[in-house]
């Protein structure tokens, strides 16, 4: 019988977090997951569907039941999911080949295919949005990429694999975002004097419109014009901001007091938006303070391993580098974890003798 767990996780790993969780009789455990960390969203236009990356895969989510239904494969990594304006289709970011690509998927988790390749990266996928000139035909996303040797903003046709660049500048190019009626470009840019954030008509001279000494991260229209979005990275916090585009632009604080994902806000109207803080999905009127917390159940099973400490023989007689340490949990005997050459270690340390036991 597969047992069942039912608990709270926060997960503060941006991909495959370390949980250390089996059941009892050595069969899979199942989770429910109800709190996340990195919840990079996007949403139908009446907010009817959610879709967002937890644990490093897509999940859609019906927010009037609350039950999360898992979109892609346990073994592939999905961030940053974003759902078309017809909500028939999703596209994420996965890594193939040491390389980022774009995957698109139907709604339902159907029929996925690879829409970029090469030896290059593609990152942060956004669906083209319909103009005058250009209607939406389902069919074209947008991207950031090194094709050009710096990242630029590129598109790509999902059905004839063609790809456009879109902006041409001297430095690199991040997170592009329509404006609601495809006419004008935002996009960070990293400068010799920190981020900025710029406004384009493809074809035209770039308009900054914000430099930041902070990181800037995230920026998204709100419908009608006149107001962007961005998230700002400073001092270890992230704060979820408005650019008024007024003569000058005016900056303003929309969050305070949590940490806000630094994924673009799904606007749903002009006064209200989706978001991410916290670990949770949040939705808010623009103007008000009051925050409603959208709940979400997400279920994964994690299979039983074990912990079987490894020896090590160290050559004492020379130094022993070690490279790639990447964090680190204290237990309370006093021990410490760490990840460092493609392992977890216990570090047990006495002033006079310390030492060093590999766990895998």
């Amino acid at each position: 019988m597969r047992a069942r767990l039912h608990v709270t996780i926060v997960l503060w790993s941006a991909v495959f977090p370390m949980i250390a969780l089996a059941a009892e009789d050595g069969e899979p455990a199942e989770v429910w997951l109800r709190e996340g960390a990195n919840l990079a969203i996007s949403a139908s236009p009446d907010g009817s569907l959610i879709v967002f990356e937890l644990v490093g895969r897509a999940w859609a989510l019906d927010p009037t039941d609350g039950f999360a239904a898992q979109l892609s494969e346990d073994d592939e990594l999905a961030k940053r999911p974003v759902l078309s304006p017809d909500a028939k289709l999703v596209a994420y970011e996965t890594i193939r080949n040491g390389f980022h690509q774009v995957i698109v998927r139907n709604a339902d988790g159907s029929m996925p295919r690879q829409v970029t390749f090469g030896d290059y990266h593609h990152r942060s996928p956004a669906w083209s949005i319909a103009s005058a000139e250009r209607p939406f035909d389902g069919n074209r996303l947008i991207m950031s990429s090194n094709r050009g040797g710096r990242y630029g903003t590129w598109e790509v046709d999902i059905e004839t694999l063609d790809l456009q660049q879109l902006t041409f500048a001297s430095h690199d190019e991040h997170e592009p975002a329509w404006n609601e009626n495809g006419t004008r470009l935002a996009y960070v840019a990293d400068t010799e004097h920190g981020t900025a954030l710029y406004a384009v008509t493809p074809g035209e001279q770039p308009e900054l419109l914000v430099r930041e000494t902070a990181r800037i991260r995230a920026p998204a229209w709100r419908p009608g014009g006149g107001l962007l979005t961005y998230v700002r990275q400073q001092h270890g916090e992230n704060q979820l901001r408005m650019l008024l585009l007024s003569d000058p632009v005016i900056s303003k604080p929309i969050s305070e007091g949590e940490n806000v994902f630094p994924y673009p806000v799904r606007w749903l109207e002009r006064s209200l938006f989706l978001y991410t803080s916290d670990g949770h999905i949040r939705r808010r009127k623009f103007g008000e303070r009051d925050v409603e917390t959208i709940a979400f159940n997400a279920r994964i099973e994690i299979e039983p391993y074990d912990l079987e400490p490894k020896p090590l023989v160290l050559d004492a007689s020379d130094n022993q580098p070690v490279i790639g340490s990447n964090g680190r949990a204290v237990g309370q005997d006093g021990r410490t974890i760490v990840a460092t050459l493609g392992d977890l270690w216990r570090v047990s340390s006495a002033p006079e003798e310390p030492s060093i036991d590999p766990d895998r």
